[in-house]
């Protein structure tokens, strides 16, 4: 994996199959950690978890914020998480993307 900080835009994740609360639910922490207050969005990503444990889209943008801050071991089990929780999640395969990087 590439640990650049990238952050995808809610433009390359839609799509038409309606699932523009997931995005919604997910673009102030992608929004956070593009600023760069990816420390910031962890702790936030962290509480949504918390709160419904199957949210596993804050597992996805865990990853995303430990990329960020150059944590690309944590990054890459992050992801791997990710996959092991929602195999064929909304983010399954950029998950996989950034693990073949």
């Amino acid at each position: 994996m590439n640990c650049r900080s990238i952050v995808p835009t809610a433009a390359e994740h839609s799509n038409s199959d309606g699932e523009g609360a997931i995005m919604s639910r997910c673009i102030p922490f992608q929004k956070m950690i593009a600023d760069g207050q990816a420390e910031e969005a962890i702790v936030g990503l962290l509480q949504e978890f918390a709160r419904d444990p199957e949210y596993f889209g804050a597992i996805y943008n865990l990853a995303l914020a430990f990329k960020a801050l150059g944590r690309c071991s944590l990054a890459r089990d992050t992801f791997t998480l990710y996959l092991e929780l929602a195999p064929d999640g909304y983010w399954a395969s950029q998950a996989r993307s950034e693990l073949l990087e």
